[in-house]
């Protein structure tokens, strides 16, 4: 996972002390998200990973975020709850979804 530009220049630009919550249905991207953003500032920021599943939990943390990073299914539910910032999170980079697209063009090509 490499985010695209624009998530890791707000990762970067955060102050230090800042928190970071990372909500997802998926643990493992949980696990790959908070890698990323602790690779990008590591213990400079505090990052807080939750299920949204675990609802009442990431509810107490969303007013006092930062920033608050959902992935596409969990950010309806958590647009809801108005975070003061909300991106949604995308596992793969533009590069990444681009050498996807080009090799599922050649794979119906080929077909």
């Amino acid at each position: 996972m490499e985010g695209s530009p624009e998530d890791q220049k707000i990762v970067r630009a955060l102050p230090e002390g800042a928190t970071l919550l990372l909500i997802s249905t998926s643990p493992i991207l949980l696990q790959i998200a908070a890698a990323f953003a602790s690779g990008l500032r590591g213990d400079e920021v505090l990052v807080e990973t939750r299920l949204v599943s675990r609802r009442a939990e990431w509810r107490r943390l969303v007013p006092v975020a930062d920033v608050v990073f959902a992935d596409a299914l969990a950010a309806p539910a958590v647009r809801e709850a108005r975070p003061r910032r909300l991106r949604e999170l995308h596992l793969l980079g533009e590069k990444d979804l681009a050498r996807v697209r080009k090799a599922l063009n050649l794979a119906e090509t080929a077909a």
